[in-house]
């Protein structure tokens, strides 16, 4: 590697100017524009999600350095980087309290729309590593039953406490899946909701999705949904992405634009790992941070004391999060001609309004028990 490295990097990743333009000569572009002709200056290559690093892509170039902002490989042939000799690295767990903060708020506005109490609920965690793990913690202080899910740490603690999938899909009020997406391993993952998946679950349950979108095969949960044989269904991934399928998002009771894990909070997070591991991999000692985040518009959740706990605790979480924000403006797709509908889902990823996690938010309560598990759950008294 040069003194003064090429370092091409997306240009949607958070202050990325600000932490790698030290660092050599830095070139941002948009993570669809990055092409096999684009990127082949490159000596250090800084992706997020939507691209695709592969032989197609790198494998006329100088690059010696693949970095993703994002917490899973997926999007990356690392066999094919590692034969190479190209060091690779991924910020995992950067946006795990995002998506889990995310799924506790469509759980909210479920029990919102479906008359249904918080506590008391039981989920079934697929895939139990640092999203999985965070988001069983956060929904047992609201009340809820916890089953999980997870055959490669089964294997590997022997713990029982990682339930058989057909347990927990058969006895769970929620499915929520937190797997990377996988096809030749032990236990692959691709298509993993299939028609025997959905017969599993019981039919007053809901399923919910941020994981890939390819880990559900969509016409099965499409149809799923139509024949009613799971009451509803929250999905933030999609299997063609950009190309969404409009059809399942009319049925599906939230639909947003693969933003679970877009916090401010997340995404700066994976900034700043990816920053670090970048200058390790120099041997330059970091001196980048990002100054302070930007405050909430409305940072001060006052709760009305007239509001039975339930309710106080849902407007809590929506207050934080509106994610119906998020949901309404994707359904806009619909509206959308055909050819443009790829642009307008890009756009809206990456357009998404402020979000900042819940420890950015203070609650005024008279309760305390609900005070109690607010401040639980990451939110300031």
């Amino acid at each position: 590697m040069t003194e003064h490295p090429t370092i091409i990097a997306d240009e949607r990743i958070p202050y990325v100017r600000e932490a790698f333009q030290s660092l050599g000569k830095l070139i941002t572009l948009s993570g669809r524009d990055m092409n096999a002709i684009t990127i082949r200056d490159a000596d250090i290559l800084i992706v997020r999600s939507i691209t695709r690093v592969d032989e197609l892509l790198i494998g006329k170039s100088n690059v010696q350095y693949v970095a993703t902002a994002s917490t899973g490989y997926d999007h990356i042939d690392t066999q094919y980087l590692e034969e190479r000799g190209i060091h690779v690295f991924a910020a995992a767990g950067c946006n795990s309290n995002a998506v889990a903060e995310y799924v506790i708020v469509a759980i909210a506005l479920l029990c919102r729309r479906y008359e249904l109490q918080l506590d008391g609920l039981t989920i079934g965690i697929i895939g139990a590593g640092k999203i999985g793990a965070r988001l069983a913690e956060k929904v047992t202080v609201l009340g809820m039953n916890v089953m999980l899910n997870d055959p490669p740490l089964r294997e590997k603690t022997g713990n029982e406490k990682y339930l058989p999938l057909e347990t927990v899909l058969q006895q769970t009020d929620i499915v929520t899946l937190h797997v990377p997406l996988t096809e030749r391993t032990a236990h692959p993952t691709l298509k993993m909701v299939d028609t025997n998946f959905i017969k599993d679950m019981r039919s007053e349950a809901f399923l919910i999705n941020t994981s890939r979108g390819a880990v559900a095969d969509e016409e099965v949960l499409l149809n799923g949904l139509i024949d009613t044989r799971i009451r509803g269904a929250v999905i933030d991934v999609w299997e063609n992405e950009p190309h969404i399928n409009v059809s399942l998002l009319e049925k599906v009771d939230i639909g947003t634009p693969h933003i679970a894990g877009h916090s401010i909070d997340g995404k700066i997070n994976a900034t700043i790992m990816v920053y670090d591991d970048v200058c390790s991999y120099l041997d330059k000692k970091p001196e980048w941070r990002p100054e302070r985040l930007p405050v909430p518009e409305h940072p001060v959740i006052n709760l009305n004391m007239n509001d039975v706990r339930h309710e106080k605790i849902i407007n809590a979480l929506h207050h934080a999060y509106p994610i119906h924000i998020d949901d309404a403006r994707l359904r806009e797709i619909s509206c959308t001609e055909e050819a443009a509908r790829t642009n307008y889902f890009d756009t809206i990823r990456n357009e998404q309004h402020m979000r900042r996690e819940f420890d950015s938010y203070r609650i005024i309560s008279h309760d305390e028990e609900v005070t109690e598990i607010l401040t639980k759950l990451g939110f300031q008294k």
